[in-house]
């Protein structure tokens, strides 16, 4: 039965959310990756500078990507109701029907 949402385009968007939180991975791993040869190429105080910044963004990496996979079981659970409530709303239609056919005998 249709309902009041588009499945497909839902699904799509959630493959693209999953896409996006393995680039945020990318990115911490990339981060890693420039915090250790910052730490061995660079000295002064541009240096903690930097690595304070790297750190900062590390550390909301994982917030972002926890805040996207909500997202991800919000979008499900509204797919989910917007199901329910279509059987539901059938049983009622056809409910009113088969009392409608009853008045008329």
């Amino acid at each position: 039965m249709a309902n009041g949402i588009n499945e497909e385009k839902i699904n799509s968007l959630n493959v693209e959310l999953l896409d996006a939180i393995e680039q945020f991975n990318f990115i911490s791993n990339r981060l890693d990756s420039c915090i250790e040869n910052i730490n061995s190429n660079i000295d002064g105080y541009g240096k903690s500078e930097i690595l304070t910044k790297f750190q900062l963004i590390k550390q909301q990496l994982p917030n972002i990507s926890s805040n996207i996979s909500t997202y991800i079981d919000n979008l499900s659970k509204a797919v989910s109701k917007y199901k329910d409530n279509d059987v539901e709303f059938a049983s009622i239609l056809i409910n009113n029907i088969v009392k409608l056919g009853e008045g008329r005998e």
